[in-house]
């Protein structure tokens, strides 16, 4: 079987909120490069409507306002039925 890739994994020590001495929390973050480097602010506005016979269709356009854009646009719609 194989075995999973490895990660690359960055470990910092920062003060905990109570300091006993040398007690310490340790943290780790990825660092491995995996996905866009970018955080990515979208705004969408749509509409919700009942149906009928319990049933609600819901629909909006996802609109991205911050740069680099990775889409112009995209269209949202979904049909929910709670129980």
């Amino acid at each position: 079987m194989a075995s999973p890739p490895p990660t690359s994994r960055r470990t910092t020590s920062r003060p905990s909120a109570i300091s006993s001495g040398t007690s310490r929390r340790t943290w780790t973050t990825l660092t491995d490069n995996r996905g866009p480097n970018t955080t990515t602010l979208t705004f969408t506005p749509g509409f919700r409507t009942y149906v009928g016979w319990n049933l609600y269709w819901f629909g909006g356009v996802e609109l991205p306002v911050t740069q680099p854009k990775p889409f112009d646009y995209q269209v949202l719609t979904e049909l929910l039925m709670p129980f």
